[in-house]
């Protein structure tokens, strides 16, 4: 099934620079994830994890300028410090939050650029040691014709001794050198191939739970209460909970994942009660995602 597009939006992720809008004063938005509360810290990028942080950073120097940057590369911190000035543009407006399907949509996004970080890296490895491996075979060629030429008898030698043993040394170090650096990026290697793997895992998990949401929206079985910074955000629910038998069947949007009617109607047991599915969902959506 295809999956649409996120609607009346204009932003690619949780940012949003409102700057040109706002006749070129700086503005910063932010509507972060339904499941984001409070509003996540900013985190540093790790490239060898297999999970990216809610509000990722990828924080550069540049001449004069200290810049915050999303995964996207939206700017949403600057420290200005051209002729002398300090003008730190941290300011950010904060939005009303997505909903679930606005949010794994934009997470989906956001790991697509995290994967492709992950394999122009390992591009960069594979280069690395592409690069290695003549020179490692010719220091491993000039080491033992140092090293071999010890074991020539008396009068058929090419080196001197003290050149013999400065030229074994000096060729050991650098296939040791070359040896440790190799085995560096290949374990680098091995955590961004496999921390790769997690990231499609979760993708795939994404796009699973998407196409569930698709097909209930599309069929009228869609109850959505995964937006908690709105007034009586459990009505939805609530409201279809009123009628058990013709809730069956439906799919519930939380902050933080979905679940079925029939599911939760399972959970709670036989002393069900519409307030004891609505504490349900509320311990359910209290869970790190």
């Amino acid at each position: 099934m295809k999956i649409n597009a996120i609607t009346n939006t204009n932003f690619k992720g949780l940012f949003t620079d409102r700057t040109k809008e706002n006749n070129g004063n700086w503005r910063m938005e932010y509507r972060p994830y339904s499941w984001e509360t409070p509003k996540a810290n900013k985190v540093q990028i790790d490239i060898f994890s297999p999970t990216l942080p809610d509000n990722e950073e990828i924080y550069i120097n540049e001449p004069n300028l200290k810049i915050s940057k999303d995964i996207f590369g939206t700017k949403s911190y600057i420290k200005d410090t051209t002729y002398g000035l300090d003008i730190l543009r941290i300011d950010i407006t904060d939005m009303p939050s997505m909903n679930l399907e606005e949010s794994l949509k934009v997470k989906d996004k956001k790991l697509t650029m995290f994967l492709k970080m992950k394999q122009d890296e390992m591009k960069k490895l594979k280069s690395a040691l592409d690069d290695r491996m003549p020179n490692i075979e010719q220091v491993s060629k000039a080491h033992y014709t140092y090293a071999n030429d010890i074991d020539e008898p008396w009068g058929f030698h090419t080196f001197s001794v003290s050149d013999r043993a400065q030229g074994v040394r000096q060729n050991f170090r650098k296939m040791e050198q070359i040896a440790k650096e190799n085995a560096q990026d290949f374990k680098k290697y091995i955590k961004l191939s496999e921390s790769s793997d997690a990231v499609r895992r979760t993708k795939d998990e994404i796009f699973e739970e998407l196409i569930k949401i698709e097909e209930a929206k599309s069929t009228g079985l869609l109850i959505d209460i995964s937006r908690r910074d709105i007034q009586a955000c459990n009505e939805p629910l609530h409201k279809a909970l009123q009628n058990i038998e013709k809730a069956k069947g439906k799919l519930v949007a939380l902050s933080n994942g979905i679940i079925t009617i029939d599911e939760i109607i399972k959970a709670v047991g036989k002393d069900f009660n519409i307030h004891k599915a609505i504490d349900f969902v509320e311990k359910l959506m209290q869970k790190k995602i």
